[in-house]
């Protein structure tokens, strides 16, 4: 199923930026890696679009997760918090953040990937012409045979296996909302995503990035700046706040008020 033509030239960048965005973030015991999780990706996203959310979805955590993240809601009005009790996966936080956000892309992200967020405009160039776009570590992706035999296999693969498995590859999914439906994401497995693709007939493509030599999402001194996001999505949370990095983006977006 082709998407629209893609526009061209400035008219293209307009409407990139006009686009809404909504990041996942599910995490489970994140709690020293999650404030500079967001920082960066907050300090990334005004360079795709103007108008977007950012939801952290705590999966049960049992550590200081739940603080560091409401912590952050208070600090930038483009973050929310989601809260599960207990400990329920990835799909379900998905699901979590999928009821609580207005996006029209989705970007779900792994906390735990190899994944440098820098990359993330890479996956944003390619979801105006395709209803998903993935990350992918392989090297090499062989042109579209090779992307068309690893659809086969996978597909193959989901028809003799029944059991639910962790996705090995991580990284990052971008998916047009109105592509969530039809395709029943989010899914178990990359595999499993893949093989639905090809039974749908949906246009995909995967944008092969480098790993990070270090755990950490950025180098250097903590962004600092201002927040421009999308207005009545953000939750503030009461309390006192940790001193937390600001993203250095103010400059970016100083003509765009605060919750446009």
């Amino acid at each position: 199923m082709a998407l629209p033509s893609p526009m061209l030239g400035s008219a293209a960048h307009d409407a990139m930026l006009d686009r809404t965005l909504s990041v996942f973030l599910p995490v489970h015991n994140a709690q020293s890696q999650l404030a500079e999780l967001v920082t960066k990706t907050l300090d990334i996203l005004p360079d795709l679009t103007k108008r977007f959310e950012v939801l952290i979805v705590d999966d049960g955590s049992h550590d200081d997760t739940p603080e560091v993240a409401h912590d952050l809601a208070r600090q930038f009005p483009q973050v929310q918090v989601i809260r599960h009790g207990r400990r329920l996966g990835r799909e379900a936080a998905i699901q979590s953040g999928l009821a609580h956000s207005e996006g029209d892309i989705i970007l779900s992200l792994d906390a735990s990937s190899a994944m440098d967020l820098r990359e993330i405009d890479q996956l944003w160039r390619q979801i105006d012409r395709n209803h998903v776009v993935l990350s992918s570590f392989t090297k090499g992706r062989g042109g579209r045979i090779g992307r068309l035999l690893r659809v086969l296999a996978a597909w193959a693969q989901s028809r003799l296996q029944s059991r639910r498995q962790a996705d090995a590859d991580g990284g990052a999914e971008m998916i047009h909302r109105s592509a969530i439906s039809p395709l029943g994401w989010p899914l178990a497995s990359r595999r499993q995503l893949l093989a639905r693709l090809a039974e749908a007939g949906y246009d995909w493509d995967e944008v092969p990035l480098f790993r990070r030599k270090k755990s950490a999402m950025s180098r250097g001194k903590p962004p600092t700046g201002g927040l421009c996001g999308m207005g009545g999505n953000s939750r503030n949370h009461s309390g006192g706040a940790r001193q937390i990095g600001r993203p250095a983006y103010l400059a970016k977006i100083k003509n765009f008020a605060l919750g446009e």
